[in-house]
């Protein structure tokens, strides 16, 4: 008698564990498919949001460099006609 309820009660944990091992298995498996949707969500949300400031940043070194560094070419000749 006492061995059919050592037996009931680690049937029972076993299956306790097994439960809980498929729980974790399955909690895994969602968690590692929610990461991967938010961080491609938010690679492409920087992806999107970088495009203006590519822009303005182009658009800066058209307005700003490349006169400068023209201007600056210019001084460097007109000090070798010097």
């Amino acid at each position: 008698m006492h061995s059919k309820m050592v037996d009931s009660e680690s049937s029972s944990s076993e299956s306790r564990i097994e439960r809980l091992k498929r729980f974790w298995q399955a909690f895994r498996e969602i968690a590692i498919v929610f990461s991967f949707i938010t961080n491609f969500i938010l690679v492409l949300l920087v992806l999107v949001l970088s495009i203006p400031a590519l822009q303005t940043a182009f658009a800066l070194k058209t307005s700003l460099l490349e006169p400068f560094s023209n201007d600056l070419d210019q001084a460097f000749v007109g000090l070798g006609q010097a």
